[in-house]
């Protein structure tokens, strides 16, 4: 939900989950691919956020670069998306109750913003979020990726392609650009 210009996911979320989330420090993709995530969460009466939530919000951004950046890889992002919507049916359902991130989903989170700054990126954004995801050993979200050829490495190549395309703008601008060469607002 968004208050005043700025997204508020206390609202339903347990409070100890947002102790060490730094939302601030997230595109606006980024913040609302967390908002749907635990919307994802509620409407399939899941307790716990999990990476693949996370995922399957990315993958339904209209305007998001997840989908351009799985077809750069060769990646179906519908056969992803059906997978991991297949994963997400298997999770455990609860009546009420309140959401809360998965210690899964606060190692993503905390992994996304080291990758930001390892990229000496200012914000993280949904490419870093799938970098991190991609990386995941204890969930069905990465191996589901790497299982349709994207993995770290291969996203990284892709970035490092894109930078070199787009060197011939100043450095201030150069790290605006995403993977798949649009520039990020």
């Amino acid at each position: 939900m968004k208050v005043n210009g700025e997204f508020k996911f206390a609202i339903h979320l347990h409070y100890s989950s947002l102790k060490t989330m730094r939302f601030d420090r997230f595109t606006i993709r980024g913040q609302e691919a967390v908002q749907e995530a635990i919307g994802i969460a509620e409407k399939n009466q899941n307790q716990q956020v999990e990476p693949e939530h996370l995922l399957v919000s990315m993958l339904e951004q209209k305007e998001g670069t997840l989908r351009p950046i799985l077809g750069k890889l060769g990646a179906n992002a519908n056969t992803i998306l059906t997978d991991v919507q297949a994963a997400i049916a298997r999770f455990p359902k609860v009546s009420g109750g309140q959401q809360y991130f998965s210690s899964r989903f606060n190692t993503v989170f905390q992994n996304a913003l080291k990758q930001a700054e390892t990229m000496q990126d200012e914000y993280v954004s949904t490419e870093h979020l799938l970098l991190v995801i991609s990386e995941e050993k204890d969930g069905d979200a990465g191996r589901i990726l790497r299982s349709n050829g994207v993995t770290k490495e291969d996203i990284e190549k892709s970035r490092r392609r894109d930078a070199r395309r787009f060197a011939h703008y100043r450095p201030e601008r150069r790290r605006k650009f995403s993977s798949v060469g649009e520039i990020c607002t």
